[in-house]
């Protein structure tokens, strides 16, 4: 890949932090808290998907004051938090610091990133499978309902999420495109691609359980890559789980850094 390691790795967290912005732009009821060394977002649906820190860079004589100030925030309105450590987060031991105030990691990923002219051509898609782009209302509840059920996100979860993409529209000038797999007509795979920080963003790369190991996730992938690949975008990027790793390796994808996920709080 022609592009330095360190800037792939501020491309990765780069277009991470340009779409929480833009999902806090559509979403109602969420507030976007963006400092110059922290971004946030807060709500009062009791769910760490909404209720986030993104990232934050505080100098290590002030660490300890800071995230006690956010801790305190959430706490004082009962809810839940989910903060991100990544590459760029500072302190170096941020990690550390949360975990001794009671936030426990629950979840590693690895950020990748792929130079979009080495994309396989000519991959072959599952049998049956057929993928449309989404439009209107009626696909997006069928899009909506295929993440949040292979996810195991509550309904509160899956009414937002409708939200925010119905209040973005589904012309050219939103910040994404939305993809839906079906077969035999029932919706089995999803995929999207966010358009931030000069890349292309992949995300909810989703499979009903029902679905899996035919290939469906792959081909969710590659096809948002070529919507990507067609608009004139260079480079992708992702965050993936342990579990699916093998399936952007195959793609092309490489390992160039990690984010860590802590929570502190419960759901109600």
């Amino acid at each position: 890949m022609g592009f330095p390691a360190s800037a792939l790795t501020e491309a990765i967290e780069a277009n991470i932090l340009d779409h929480a912005r833009a999902v806090a732009a559509h979403a109602p009821g969420v507030e976007l808290h963006d400092e110059p060394d922290l971004l946030w977002t807060s709500s009062s649906i009791a769910h760490p998907y909404l209720n986030r820190v993104y990232i934050a860079q505080f100098p290590g004589d002030d660490a300890d004051r800071r995230i006690a100030a956010i801790l305190t925030y959430f706490e004082s309105r009962g809810l839940p938090l989910s903060w991100h450590v990544g590459p760029l987060s500072r302190p170096e031991d941020l990690g550390s610091r949360l975990g001794e105030r009671g936030l426990t990691r629950v979840e590693d990923e690895t950020g990748m990133a792929l130079d979009l002219a080495a994309l396989p051509r000519d991959q072959a898609m599952p049998v049956g499978l057929d993928i449309e782009r989404i439009t209107d209302v009626q696909s997006l509840r069928s899009w909506v309902e295929v993440v949040t059920s292979s996810f195991g996100c509550p309904a509160r979860v899956a009414s937002a999420l409708h939200n925010v993409h119905e209040a973005a529209g589904f012309g050219q000038e939103t910040p994404w495109q939305l993809c839906l797999g079906s077969m035999e007509g029932e919706p089995v795979g999803t995929s999207r691609v966010f358009f931030g920080g000069k890349v292309a963003g992949v995300y909810h790369v989703a499979t009903r359980p029902e679905a899996r190991r035919q290939g469906v996730g792959k081909a969710m992938t590659s096809y948002a890559l070529r919507d990507a690949q067609e608009l004139g975008y260079e480079l992708a990027v992702l965050r993936a789980a342990q579990r699916a790793l093998g399936i952007y390796l195959q793609l092309g994808f490489r390992e160039y850094c990690t984010f860590s996920r802590y929570v502190k709080g419960t759901t109600r």
